[in-house]
């Protein structure tokens, strides 16, 4: 079996193993929705989203003979990188916020044609007006939508990984999107 066609749990247990190949393969996998995810749940400068992200793999490498190949390896992967987070911020004094940064992101996404000076008018608005709406966002609620739309999680992947019941998840994402949903209706009936 080919390590493309292996699970994340088989990989790890092939890494815990002494199979740096293993580990390869999965860094690969995880390292742009991880990377990204820390970026725009942090709001912080590359430089310390990049700290972040290597501390969080070096305490998987670190704890990776511990790791219960019977659980998911994503939710375990993102839980230390949100503990990491949380150390890094709380050190830096600053874990009461977590804002959204990636504004590049979301103009992208948002400008279909960005050639045109005045549809990249209209893309730094809406842009500028997603980050508001997120940023006016519980930190909590925040957190959980920008780690379904970043990974695409089912809900009890993203209550594991964010060590609360799935009904609290759930409430979080589910008032995320009314507050969103509201904000947007008041900005399109302007």
């Amino acid at each position: 079996m080919s390590m493309e066609q292996m699970s994340d749990e088989q990989l790890a247990g092939a890494y815990a193993r002494g199979d740096a190949d293993a580990f390869d393969a999965l860094y690969a996998r995880y390292r742009q929705p991880l990377f990204g995810w820390l970026k725009r749940s942090s709001g912080r400068s590359q430089e310390e989203v990049e700290e972040v992200f290597q501390d969080t793999w070096l305490k998987v490498i670190r704890g990776m003979e511990r790791f219960d190949a019977s659980q998911r390896f994503a939710p375990w992967l993102f839980r230390i990188a949100r503990n990491c987070m949380i150390d890094r911020w709380r050190h830096l004094a600053a874990v009461n916020e977590l804002q959204i940064a990636d504004q590049d992101a979301v103009m992208n996404a948002a400008d279909g044609d960005g050639n045109r000076p005045e549809a990249r008018l209209h893309g730094e608005e809406l842009a500028a007006r997603w980050e508001a709406a997120l940023a006016a966002l519980p930190a909590l609620q925040r957190e959980a939508l920008l780690l379904k739309l970043e990974t695409d999680f089912d809900l009890d992947t993203l209550a594991a990984t964010l060590g609360a019941p799935r009904e609290t998840v759930k409430s979080r994402l589910r008032y995320a999107m009314q507050r969103l949903r509201a904000r947007f209706e008041e900005i399109f009936n302007e």
